[in-house]
């Protein structure tokens, strides 16, 4: 049995790399076309479970926000209206049983138009909303979750900022830095 040359990609492998470019040509098409028409906070909730905690050693949990959308046809163009949510924790423990002092969400709504005669997939689509109007969308959702924690009488906690991975293989984001960069 002649052996493998593992350099050369599966044929598996070229048609997934054709697949996923040929999505990356729609979404960058999806992103030159569309025109951000409105975002808005559509809901925002909070809950303080323990109050008269003191501000040393709260620690922020929340996941990457959630994402869904809806194609909407108008009578010139086209629009996908996206959701973005977020849920914070607040707790003074890295323990995850533990109730933790705030619970917070909040959901922004963005709407996206597109010109009638575009085409995209769903997937191009998907890929569009979860990486471009997520980051549009982001600011949003840091300022109400902050202002939210404000109200809650918590000390001023800021979300980091979301930063876009698009495009970039997974190794990138491993590269420790050099000495003179430390």
């Amino acid at each position: 049995m002649p052996e493998m040359d593992e350099s050369r990609p599966t044929a598996a492998a070229r048609e997934a790399a054709k697949a996923w470019f040929a999505r990356e040509d729609q979404v960058q098409k999806l992103v030159g076309a569309g025109e951000l028409a409105q975002v808005v906070v559509t809901h925002q909730h909070a809950v303080l479970h323990a109050a008269g905690r003191g501000p040393d050693g709260l620690v922020l949990n929340f996941d990457n926000p959630d994402v869904s959308w809806t194609r909407a046809e108008l009578d010139e163009r086209w629009a996908i209206l996206v959701q973005v949510a977020l849920h914070v924790e607040v707790s003074d423990s890295e323990d995850e049983d533990e109730t933790p002092l705030f619970e917070g969400r909040a959901t922004v709504g963005a709407a996206v138009t597109f010109p009638a005669g575009m085409e995209a997939e769903d997937e191009a689509i998907t890929s569009y909303a979860e990486r471009t109007v997520t980051l549009s969308a982001f600011p949003y959702l840091r300022a109400t979750i902050h202002r939210l924690m404000s109200d809650a009488g918590l000390p001023p906690i800021t979300l980091p900022f979301l930063r876009s991975r698009a495009g970039l293989p997974a190794s990138f984001w491993d590269i420790e830095p050099s000495d003179e960069e430390q």
